[in-house]
């Protein structure tokens, strides 16, 4: 079963990471940390691989 939630209020999203396998997009005492691999984002992400579904969904 597929759970759906609000993304959170310090959801951080700048290049349209959010597709991306790899993305965290999370900020952290005023810290933005988009993904591991590129912790400030990329521009044109040679590291993008895309995510099975864009919808935002937890499984129960």
């Amino acid at each position: 079963m597929l759970k759906f939630f609000t993304l959170p209020d310090d959801y951080y999203d700048p290049f349209g990471c959010s597709e991306c396998i790899n993305f965290h997009g999370r900020t952290y005492n005023g810290n933005s940390l988009v993904c591991a691999i590129h912790p400030y984002g990329l521009k044109n992400c040679p590291d993008f691989e895309e995510a099975e579904t864009t919808e935002t969904a937890i499984e129960e």
